[in-house]
């Protein structure tokens, strides 16, 4: 049997243009993302998550400017007509330039994955028992993905030492997503579920909508860190032959990992605005004052008719500290 093969120059010319096709939308929902923050009220945690979301534009955008870089340099500065082409120069990962792209790929990847962990510390109350093997996790994501590329500063770098580390970076970070996700809406649909008093939940159907798009962007990305990972596994340890495809997908992971939480943010932001709109809008159950701290008018909701115990209300709290906060 014939086995498939997918040049590496092809590779990065083909993640390159995704690379930037992404860049697109990241940039786009990064202009959503902040203009809906500027209509929501303003907390610590979410000047948090603005500047983490921003740490992962600025190095999805060094990311891509790298990689129009190295294309340059690959297919017009030193390209082959008459043989491999621009492969000699791609098979070299040790090349400077593919390094320094190579640390901004793998902080942002560790970053992101410290975005989701945080945003699942705060919907389970800070409660570290749940969240701490999961900062475990991230930390181990950034020894191995720091340790794999310093294998390629050394003068003798050791391919299999890089290819071990590398394995430990995807599984680790594979593995935080899936947990994240699961933990994350698990805590959401139970905070959001009807008490057994038939509390119900006001603007339930924007609730439901971010609990919707939790899950689907932890699919989303973690599907992509799968992937991600199936062509790690099958990359050759020479890149003139074999399947290179795992290069299309490393090109473009920088510019996802920032469009997913830029998606949930913005979702987020959604729901608040549109539970102020609401409440504004109508009558009763809601009322508005000074917040003495803030020049920002901020909206309390009175206590349901229908909660008829304390874990009732402490229930509808949790829920709207968690949107008002991530």
């Amino acid at each position: 049997m014939t086995q498939a093969t997918f040049r590496i120059d092809k590779s990065y010319l083909v993640g390159g243009w995704l690379a930037s096709a992404l860049w697109g939308m990241f940039t786009m929902l990064m202009a959503i993302a902040f203009y809906t923050a500027t209509l929501t009220i303003r907390t610590k945690a979410k000047t948090i998550s603005m500047s983490a979301l921003s740490v992962l534009y600025i190095l999805a955008t060094v990311h891509i400017s790298m990689v129009l870089v190295r294309l340059i340099q690959g297919f017009i500065d030193n390209a082959i007509p008459e043989g491999p082409g621009s492969q000699l120069y791609y098979v070299n990962i040790a090349e400077p330039i593919n390094r320094i792209k190579d640390i901004f790929y793998v902080t942002a990847l560790w970053i992101s994955d410290g975005i989701i962990v945080w945003r699942c510390h705060m919907v389970w109350n800070q409660n570290y028992i749940v969240t701490g093997p999961l900062i475990l996790l991230v930390m181990g994501t950034a020894a191995c993905s720091y340790g794999a590329i310093s294998q390629y500063f050394l003068t003798a770098p050791d391919p299999f030492v890089a290819a071990d580390l590398g394995t430990s970076m995807f599984v680790l970070s594979m593995s935080t997503n899936i947990i994240v996700t699961i933990l994350t809406a698990s805590r959401i649909w139970w905070m959001m579920r009807p008490s057994r008093n038939g509390m119900a939940l006001p603007s339930s159907t924007q609730f439901t909508k971010v609990l919707i798009i939790i899950v689907d962007s932890g699919l989303v990305i973690s599907l992509a860190k799968l992937i991600e990972f199936i062509l790690f596994k099958q990359a050759p340890e020479i890149g003139l032959v074999g399947f290179n495809a795992l290069y299309i997908v490393f090109e473009a992971m920088p510019q996802l990992l920032g469009i997913v939480p830029a998606t949930i943010i913005i979702a987020v932001n959604s729901a608040q605005l549109s539970t102020r709109l609401s409440h504004f809008s109508s009558s009763g159950g809601s009322k508005t004052f000074k917040n003495t701290n803030s020049s920002t008018s901020r909206i309390v909701f009175n206590k349901p008719p229908q909660a008829q115990s304390f874990n009732d209300t402490m229930v509808l709290k949790d829920v709207q500290t968690y949107t008002a906060d991530v």
